[in-house]
């Protein structure tokens, strides 16, 4: 993801806005309706799963606010087992 970033200086009292280098952004975020979808779990299942540490932890944005980075939920979804899995003895 490229993010296109706008640089606002003041000089002598006027505002310039210039366009600097584009930054490539290394993580993105993604909030609990995105993991919801993302992965087909409910947020309970979410939270549960997070307590029993078999899922990556939120990362507090604001008071109000949480996310998750996506490159770690991709990771937690490639290393679940294909076919019929066995319940976590931490979750039973």
């Amino acid at each position: 993801m490229i993010i296109d970033l706008q640089l606002i200086e003041n000089s002598g009292g006027r505002v310039n806005n210039k366009t600097i280098e584009k930054v490539q952004c290394k993580r993105r975020m993604v909030n609990k309706k995105e993991v919801v979808m993302l992965t087909g779990l409910s947020v309970v299942t979410i939270w549960r799963r997070m307590k029993a540490g078999d899922f990556p932890l939120s990362v507090q944005l604001t008071p109000n606010k949480k996310g998750w980075f996506l490159d770690e939920i991709e990771t937690w979804m490639e290393s679940r087992p294909r076919g019929i899995a066995q319940l976590p003895a931490n979750l039973k």
